[in-house]
């Protein structure tokens, strides 16, 4: 069965979720530091949610073959992170700017290098026929899995930890799909 839902209506639903999480974070918290800190950990949660799709979606498709492509599940994941950036952007702008003026280098370090990594998986997620381009989107996907483990895996609110473990098992069938195909790689050239 072919994918059945176009890629834009996917990345306009993981902008528009997003974009809701926020909206609704700061009605129900407020327009102050505390709002602005609360939408931007919900907005992260959100995020990583499209992630565990994401990098799970080899060995996903195994078993939903209508599940949009691949790549197409980056780009949803990188439309949901873009507005976890904006959310933090407003929140270091607006609420936290002493704190940056503060600290310029390590508020830059970790914005932009933050938003490098997304970026680099979002813009090699369509496949190419070059080995550096597929190994650089594998490089910042396992990063970006890395960042998200870290966050979670040890999170002082226990019932968040369980994002870890929705990461380990998206690893498990990202990796199982590898190697499911590459069984059958094995199997055509017999």
């Amino acid at each position: 069965m072919a994918n059945v839902v176009s890629t834009r209506t996917v990345v306009l639903g993981a902008t528009a979720t997003n974009l809701a999480v926020m909206a609704a974070t700061f009605v129900v918290r407020g327009w102050n530091v505390a709002g602005a800190h609360a939408a931007a950990r919900n907005t992260a949660r959100l995020s990583a949610l499209w992630f565990v799709v994401a990098f799970a979606a080899p060995g996903l498709i195994l078993f939903f073959r209508s599940l949009p492509a691949p790549a197409t599940l980056v780009h949803s994941f990188f439309a949901a992170h873009a507005v976890h950036f904006v959310t933090v952007a407003v929140l270091l702008t607006r609420f936290e700017f002493s704190h940056v003026s503060q600290h310029p280098g390590r508020a830059a370090a970790v914005v932009l290098g933050g938003f490098l990594v997304v970026l680099v998986a979002a813009v090699t997620a369509t496949p190419r026929p070059s080995r550096t381009y597929s190994y650089l989107h594998r490089a910042a996907l396992y990063v970006v899995f890395l960042i998200f483990f870290g966050a979670f895996v040890a999170h002082p609110t226990k019932p968040l930890r369980t994002l870890a473990v929705l990461l380990v098992l998206s690893l498990f069938l990202r990796l199982g799909g590898g190697l499911k195909f590459y069984s059958a790689r094995v199997k055509s050239t017999n």
